[in-house]
């Protein structure tokens, strides 16, 4: 029998165990889950037993006193209105000990026999329906007797539940126990057969081994001529591998070289742009830490010093501090994108309402260099589907290299329908007179961490990551970025995203004039107290009344002695996260909005916890109180969406 046979035979008795050892596994597990789950309903029957038991034990008590108030001769004990309301609860206890029955005899799996209680609480029903309709009670009512046959039916179901509990309990020990014997049986039998083989492999190929391991001697030697004299069977195959393998080594190692310059290369391509992305920090957090130094002086020095004053410096604070904020989001950006963690959030869009936002944010930068703006849009259609966020920011960045790259010449966008492959695609296309490319520039203009020059970093600034971000949220929205250029006569990137039909906009997705409800009462829940307090100047400033809470168990006591007009929410907390939270709100049946405010993008969850608006740290005030406006006017309930379960 040769080698291979021998390998085959060998590996397919370990594969043969193997799966035994899998399928038992799956068995077990299947089985356990199954005895679990049946644990789990009888822990909860359990539980809604006892619940029922506290209160028939409650409903008694009222009888009695109703009887002992009747006893002392009163022909009405209780008025009317309180005979109702407590046959209203009494209807309930009838409707729940329905469900409870039909929940119990699965639990069992047998019918449960519950005539007396069912008798006890028609006695009860028929005592009540005559005192809500005004009927004097002529005789006491002595129910004591069904009162205790009926709860010694209770206690006795829930004895059969303890019973039913442990058989279970002890059917999933025996399964795990045999599960455990399969496995450890399985796993010695294939630890045998693989040192059996492994005893067989090292005596059948030792000799042969040690001719290649000759080879392999000669060959480090730097002896590539060498070659292996012919061997038998399968090694011989083998051993005429190894010598395709030196004569071929030569010319990998030519391959080598390449690589290596290659990877030099990109070595030094990450280093530019480390040194490009630490100038780039460094600049605004010079000017964030200077003039907060200098403020700190002013104040220190007079501090009569109107705040009108500090204006100018405070601008340029939170200019620097956005600055370096854009480029923080960048270098994130960038890392979900290779992480394949970046997803698209589509919605109903107006092309032109996004497309004016965008020129207006550009048209300071546009001016500073002497640019003029034309702008024409020729869609049909201007309403799509799209991730509105992601587009903004390819249509920003555009623009904003082509005003970065342009001095006092022209720059036009325009917008038109076009065909790609028979599918419909609106095609944004920015065309400048700047500086231009050439065919080599643009062959690495999409490429991370490099600008279409190492030199432009120098005199324009930027770490070469902008157009990498957009053409990777371009192909994430299934369209492309295209760009044609010629040195010193300017260049044209074209967006290219595909059209997808919308129907009308959603109710509140037009834009209008932010309405704040008077005296809204907000609580805010993060347990960081910095962004706790910014939140609350910016609510406070805007009229709001505002409540806090550091932690969810906080919050959910504030929420119970004075419930809030809206809660503000952060994700990330000890103990208690805020989506914990937002399940506990729910189970109490919760109709206060709800707006996330968290670090982490994660709107999709927010979207199935079915809160109102999701904001990621850091937030504009103007759009927090504008999600905060529109969250109050919704004033839906929290209702999670079918994909998340509670």
């Amino acid at each position: 029998m040769s080698l291979t046979r021998r390998l085959i035979l060998s590996f397919g008795a370990i594969l043969v165990l193997s799966l035994i050892n899998i399928f038992a596994h799956l068995w077990g597990s299947e089985l356990r889950s199954e005895l679990f789950s049946e644990l789990q309903a009888v822990m909860r029957d359990q539980a809604g037993l006892r619940e029922f038991e506290q209160q028939l034990d409650a409903m008694h008590r009222k009888i009695r006193v109703i009887e002992t108030l009747g006893d002392t001769g009163e022909s009405l004990p209780i008025t009317v209105s309180e005979a109702s309301e407590q046959l209203n609860a009494l209807n309930a206890m009838i409707a729940r000990l329905a469900f409870l029955g039909s929940r119990l005899a699965d639990s069992l799996e047998r019918p449960v026999v519950l005539g007396g209680v069912e008798t006890l609480l028609s006695d009860w029903q028929l005592f009540l329906a005559n005192l809500a309709e005004g009927d004097d009670i002529e005789r006491p009512l002595t129910l004591q007797g069904e009162y205790r046959a009926a709860l010694q039916q209770l206690v006795s179901v829930e004895l059969a539940l303890v019973d039913r509990a442990s058989a279970i309990n002890l059917s999933l020990n025996d399964t795990v126990a045999m599960t455990n014997r399969i496995t450890l049986g399985v796993f010695i039998a294939t630890l045998g057969l693989t040192v059996i083989l492994a005893l067989h492999l090292v005596s059948f190929t030792l000799r042969s081994i040690r001719k290649l391991h000759e080879g392999t001697q000669q060959w480090g030697r730097g002896n590539l001529d060498y070659q292996v004299p012919p061997l038998a069977g399968e090694l011989g195959q083998l051993a005429e591998s190894f010598n395709h393998m030196a004569r071929n080594l030569r010319t990998a190692m030519n391959e080598v070289k390449s690589a290596s310059a290659r990877a030099d290369a990109a070595n030094q391509a990450k280093s530019s742009f480390l040194a490009n992305m630490s100038h780039e920090l460094r600049t605004p957090m010079n000017a964030i830490i200077g003039y907060s130094e200098m403020l700190l002086e002013e104040a220190e020095d007079d501090r009569a010093v109107p705040i009108g004053e500090m204006q100018a410096d405070l601008e340029k604070i939170l200019s620097a501090g956005q600055h370096l904020l854009a480029l923080i989001n960048d270098v994130l950006d960038i890392s979900k994108i290779e992480s394949g963690k970046m997803t698209v959030y589509r919605e109903t869009a107006d092309i032109e309402q996004l497309m004016n936002e965008v020129l207006v944010t550009v048209q300071p930068m546009v001016e500073a260099n002497g640019n003029r703006l034309t702008y024409d849009n020729a869609l049909s259609e201007q309403l799509t589907e799209t991730d509105v966020t992601r587009f903004r920011q390819i249509a920003l960045n555009l623009l904003s290299n082509a005003a970065k790259f342009t001095h006092e010449g022209v720059i036009d966008v325009s917008l038109r329908d076009v065909e790609r492959g028979g599918l419909p695609f609106i095609e944004i296309a920015v065309t400048d007179s700047g500086i231009g490319m050439s065919s080599k520039q643009m062959e690495q203009v999409f490429e991370a961490f490099i600008q279409a020059d190492l030199s432009t970093s120098k005199v324009y600034g930027g770490t070469g990551l902008g157009l990498t971000i957009s053409k990777k949220f371009a192909e994430l929205l299934g369209g492309d970025i295209l760009v044609e250029s010629t040195v010193g006569q300017g260049s044209r990137f074209a967006f290219l995203m595909p059209r997808v039909s919308a129907g009308s906009l959603p109710n509140g997705a037009a834009v209008g004039t932010m309405t704040l409800p008077a005296s809204s009462r907000i609580l805010i829940v993060d347990d960081d107290p910095v962004a706790r307090e910014l939140c609350c100047r910016h609510l406070q400033q805007a009229g709001f009344q505002v409540q806090e809470a550091s932690s969810g168990e906080q919050a959910l006591q504030q929420i119970q002695a004075s419930p809030p007009d809206l809660i503000l929410l952060d994700v990330v907390m000890p103990e208690m996260d805020g989506w914990q939270l937002l399940e506990k709100l729910h189970s109490q049946q919760c109709d206060i909005p709800v707006v996330i405010q968290s670090m982490l993008g994660e709107r999709e969850m927010g979207d199935i916890m079915g809160v109102q608006g999701y904001l990621v740290k850091p937030v504009e005030r103007d759009i927090l109180l504008q999600t905060i406006a529109d969250a109050l006017a919704s004033g839906s309930a929290i209702e999670p969406t079918p994909e998340r379960a509670f």
